[in-house]
């Protein structure tokens, strides 16, 4: 029933047009000034949070991820035993198990750094919600004339217009992100989990009470994940649009996450996403000189 439903009805897009109608409702309540003051903070704080915290974020989800939370995956699979304290333990025992090693390590990589940049990203939107409160209603608008506070028509129009960009922008940003991590698991672990014979099936059945056709709906379901997150959907129109205008303009967002790509004589080249943002703010550098 919910795969017919998401098969149907452009699941992604509702989404967008939703979040967007509310960011528009918000906008006009907040009027042009707050609401440009919000997006400043929002922008401002994510950066500051973001060029701190995203290498050690990152490195703790791949390193220590279940350790943190005192919890390990131990298990013996043919005679061994396994010990599972975070992503990378995981992704090596893939390798072991027969997946390629480098698809995986650019997986591991892409995922852990897009992890860690959706979370960053979440807590700044929050956080910079909060500190631009405060910001506006102790500081700012007691500085700025009274006229400019208070929401005229135009303001208010102007405000929506904002909001719905805003919220627009959040949106692709977190589908970038989350896309990227769904479709590196579609990329690896899918094709394991549809193949009877591959060695994360295998491993996974002989555990007991999984068979083959739980296999197959684990993978279709996180098949629709990704058909809802991916911010290339098939079964989606804006933000693949979007992404793809983006694209036109030599400025892929897609290559933030992507953890390396293969060379032309098929070696990986590893990239960070750190190394996707400057690669990016240098590709709006060399567009702008044109302009």
């Amino acid at each position: 029933m919910l795969v017919q439903i998401i098969d149907q009805y452009p699941i992604q897009d509702i989404i967008v047009i939703l979040f967007v109608l509310l960011g528009v409702l918000i906008g006009a309540c907040q009027g042009l000034l707050r609401k440009l003051h919000r997006m400043v903070i929002l922008v401002a704080v994510f950066l500051i949070i973001y060029f701190i915290f995203s290498g050690i974020l990152s490195d703790r989800i791949r390193y220590n991820s279940l350790a943190d939370f005192n919890f390990v995956l131990s298990f013996t699979y043919e005679n061994i035993t396994f010990e599972v304290y975070s992503v990378e333990d995981l992704f090596v025992l893939f390798q072991n198990l027969g997946v390629d090693s480098g698809l995986l390590k650019m997986t591991c990589e892409g995922l852990c750094d897009a992890l860690s940049f959706a979370i960053l990203f979440i807590v700044s939107i929050f956080l910079s919600t909060f500190i631009s409160w405060i910001l506006f209603d102790l500081i700012f608008k007691h500085i700025f004339p009274q006229s400019w506070v208070k929401g005229g028509l135009l303001k208010r129009i102007l405000g929506a217009l904002l909001g719905g960009v805003e919220w627009l922008a959040i949106l692709v940003v977190i589908s970038v992100a989350l896309g990227s991590i769904t479709g590196g698991l579609n990329e690896v672990v899918v094709p394991e989990l549809q193949d009877p014979n591959s060695g994360v099936a295998q491993l996974i059945t002989s555990f007991g009470g999984v068979d083959a056709s739980m296999l197959e709906n684990i993978a279709s379901y996180m098949q629709i994940a990704s058909g809802i997150l991916s911010p290339v959907s098939d079964k989606a129109t804006i933000i693949p649009n979007i992404v793809g205008l983006f694209k036109d303009m030599n400025l892929d967002l897609l290559k933030l996450f992507s953890g390396g790509s293969y060379n032309s004589s098929n070696e990986l080249v590893e990239s960070s996403l750190y190394d996707g943002m400057v690669t990016f703010w240098n590709e709006i550098r060399q567009i702008a000189s044109k302009i």
